[in-house]
Order: structure tokens, then sequence, then C-alpha cells
């Protein structure tokens, strides 16, 4: 029995006389890689809690608000859950960065300190100007107050500064028809 050495670079290959040697893997075409890609995506969607449809992968015509919350709303509770771990860990740093400041010789009253926020706002697809209208609407009716209606409008962050504002503006109102 006679022995053929093949030597390859990083490795070595030994083969009986006579025999041959063959390289076998599996032959991926773009089917089955696009089989595999939408696989992994899909699974990477359900992982996340993202609805398919906002990375475009299901038709999304004619969903009403209320369906787009529904496909949201695991999204959202996790996020919920996400939220309220940031929001612990951000307190805790308050509350160091507080003391460092005592330290310092700059200190916060209770007050003032407990007025320190932190707001989270989910990125969802909604119908604003179905949300003002409903707004209006209800304001119209005087079903709700002015303070409401900012703290549910999704154009306004800091409702306590919009009523500062409204209050002036309402100030400089009356002075100018005081003028006439």
């Amino acid at each position: 029995v006679s022995w053929v050495h093949y030597k390859v670079v990083g490795g070595g290959i030994t083969l009986d006389d006579g025999s041959d040697f063959k390289l076998v893997s599996n032959g991926l075409d773009y089917q089955s890689f696009e089989t595999i890609y939408k696989t992994l995506l899909q699974s990477l969607l359900d992982i996340s809690s993202t609805p398919a449809v906002s990375m475009n992968k299901t038709d999304i015509s004619n969903l009403s608000e209320v369906s787009i919350k529904l496909l949201f709303s695991l999204a959202n509770i996790k996020a919920g859950f996400n939220e309220q771990y940031i929001r612990e860990g951000l307190e805790q740093r308050f509350d160091k960065i507080r003391r460092l400041l005592e330290y310092r010789g700059i200190v916060f009253s209770d007050d003032d300190y407990e007025s320190l926020g932190i707001v989270f706002q989910y990125a969802m697809p909604s119908n604003d100007k179905e949300i003002i209208e409903n707004l209006k609407t209800l304001r119209d009716m005087q079903g709700i107050s002015i303070e409401s209606v900012l703290s549910h409008s999704p154009y306004t962050s800091d409702v306590n500064m919009e009523m500062e504002r409204l209050k002036d503006e309402g100030s400089k109102v009356d002075r100018t028809n005081e003028g006439e």
C-alpha cells in the first residue's frame, strides 16, 4: 500500500493510492437564500415585537387607528418594561448627582428636585389630525379642560410650560384690548 501525501496551506490531507477527494457542500441558490433571509427577518421582528407593517413587509391600506394600536400593543408593553428599568436607573443617577452637587454647595429644595421629570415618548404611527379633531370636539362640548387637551395633544411635550405661555398670551391680549 502506497500513500500519497498532499500538503495544503494551513492543513494537510492523506489519501490512499487510487482514492479521490471531494469537498461536498450544500448549494445555495438565491431562492433558498431568500427563504432563509425572510425567516431570519421574521424571527427578529417576532423577538423585538415589531409589527411587520412598520418595516413595509405587509400591506397596510385600510388599517384603522385601532388596528395600528393593536399591532403595536405588544411592542408598547415591552417598551413599558424597558421604560420602568431606565427610569429607575436615571432616578438613581439623579440622586447621586444631587448628592455630588450638595458637596459643591449647590442645594436643591425638595420641591425643585421633585419637579425633575423624565418623559418617554414612543414612536408609534398615529393619525394626529384625528386626535386633534377629537380633542377639539371634547373641548367644544366643555368635556375636557385645556390642560387635559394639552396633555393628550401630540404636539405638546411640556404641559406646564404651555399653560404658562397661554396665561402670558392671555394677559398680553387683555392689555392690548385695554389700550383700544
